[in-house]
């Protein structure tokens, strides 16, 4: 598309050949220094995770050329690494060029890699139809500043559940009404978190299956203050009220209030 249609009048060849050719040393060279194109994105990034362990010990690129790059590594990685490396793209293009992705997850190890590349090519085919400069992860075609947003509220939650926000998990009463075995270190309660907002996503999609006529969504507010009641840490409340405010959103008219949409994907990517 770039070569067909990109260059307008321009499209000389020693222009096309230009553009091939940087094309080429992006991802031919470029892309060979992820780790630089995570710091020049977001900086420093804790390359450790909860197993001690950097998570680009495992990425493997199995192709990178032209202007096509296929991948493999943590499911939970590849989001911001997509991320990462579209917005050096950017930078690297001036932002005169678009780039597309596809995040498939395989279902075992021993899934078929041939398979798989197929399956996160039909993913990349199903964010350009979206409207091109998107990523599609967990089935859903997302621009690149949507899923910066969903990575935020992902990341909120998994703190909130780790007893990270700011707070500790002593800030956390344990409710009488768990089960016997949810009552003991208290660092269960929060998990309770990712039923509240599964349940009121629930809610969105059964609107949008036409089977109630809104979003209950005093249900999902209902269910937020109930648990913040059993918070005592003053920083942990603040965060479940910046996560509450960020589960329900206005819609694009800011004529109604509506369960965020991608709400779905922050609480699996979790």
């Amino acid at each position: 598309m770039i070569f067909a249609g990109g260059l307008g009048d321009d499209r000389t060849i020693s222009r096309m050949s230009m553009l091939s050719g940087l094309l080429s040393l992006y991802f031919n060279a470029r892309l060979n220094h992820l780790s630089t194109i995570i710091e020049k994105t977001h900086g420093p990034l804790p390359l450790k995770n909860s197993q001690n362990k950097n998570p680009l010990d495992h990425i493997y690129i199995v192709y990178s050329g032209g202007d096509d790059l296929f991948l493999i590594g943590p499911w939970s990685f590849l989001p911001s690494l997509a991320m990462s490396i579209a917005e050096d793209f950017n930078r690297f293009t001036f932002n005169q060029l678009t780039l597309s992705a596809g995040i498939y997850l395989a279902p075992s190890k021993k899934f078929p890699l041939y398979q798989a590349a197929k399956e996160a090519g039909e993913a990349e085919d199903a964010a350009k139809r979206a409207c091109r400069n998107r990523v599609t992860f967990l089935e859903q075609p997302l621009s690149w500043d949507k899923l910066k947003e969903v990575k935020e509220v992902t990341e909120k939650i998994r703190n909130l559940i780790d007893g990270k926000a700011d707070g500790n998990v002593e800030g956390i009463a344990s409710p009488n009404n768990l089960p016997q075995d949810q009552k003991k270190g208290g660092k269960e309660v929060p998990r309770a978190l990712l039923t509240i907002l599964y349940d009121g996503y629930k809610e969105r999609e059964m609107r949008v299956r036409g089977e109630i006529s809104m979003e209950r969504i005093w249900r999902l507010y209902y269910a937020f203050k109930r648990l913040m009641t059993r918070i005592r840490d003053e920083k942990m409340l603040k965060e479940l009220e910046w996560l509450l405010n960020k589960s329900i959103t206005l819609t694009p008219n800011q004529d109604r209030y509506e369960i965020f949409p991608e709400l779905n994907i922050a609480v699996r990517w979790a």
